[in-house]
């Protein structure tokens, strides 16, 4: 009897998730974005700092993370998955940064000092200098983006996805 109660409760148990609407995707923002990406320049170079400021401008707590998408073959592809999680930067685990209504995010890092994912062939390969000379085989990213995984505190999964404008990364060799 207890076997067939527990089985009974898991099935019922069960029932909700099977018949709960799917989550709906993340919006990708073009216009009245929760977030706003401010400070990030067109260009950097080795020794230079991207300082960029994410300010809430919704009326929600919002909890964020910054990754970093490339241009490689004529397709955006995420090539660092945090940069405001450092440490856990090509993890799919990592610390969301929460952001108050109304405040900043302050994030600061080196562009041409953070690893990146790149394709080398049919693998994938981290650079970890993307501003040296490429490897051998390697395609760099020809543009780079931030992208923001924005998350209002108290839902479930991401709501909304902003992109910034487009960078590049000026290598050691162009920069003279």
């Amino acid at each position: 009897m207890t076997t067939a109660k527990c089985i009974f409760v898991l099935f019922i148990a069960g029932i909700p998730f099977a018949l709960s609407p799917p989550r709906p995707k993340p919006q990708d923002c073009i216009q009245a974005c929760l977030i706003e990406i401010e400070g990030l320049q067109d260009t950097y170079s080795p020794g230079s700092r991207v300082d960029v400021k994410i300010r809430n401008q919704s009326k929600h707590r919002l909890d964020v993370n910054v990754a970093v998408e490339g241009l490689e073959s004529g397709s955006w592809m995420e090539v660092v998955g945090s940069v405001s999680d450092p440490q856990h930067a090509l993890s799919k685990m990592l610390i969301l940064s929460p952001i108050k209504t109304g405040a900043s995010l302050a994030l600061t890092f080196d562009p041409c000092e953070t690893p990146i994912i790149v394709k080398t062939g049919d693998s994938l390969g981290m650079s970890y200098h993307p501003c040296a000379e490429p490897r051998a085989g390697a395609d760099m990213p020809t543009l780079l983006r931030l992208r923001v995984d924005v998350h209002v505190t108290g839902q479930e999964g991401i709501t909304q996805r902003v992109r910034s404008h487009e960078f590049r990364l000026i290598t050691a060799s162009r920069q003279k």
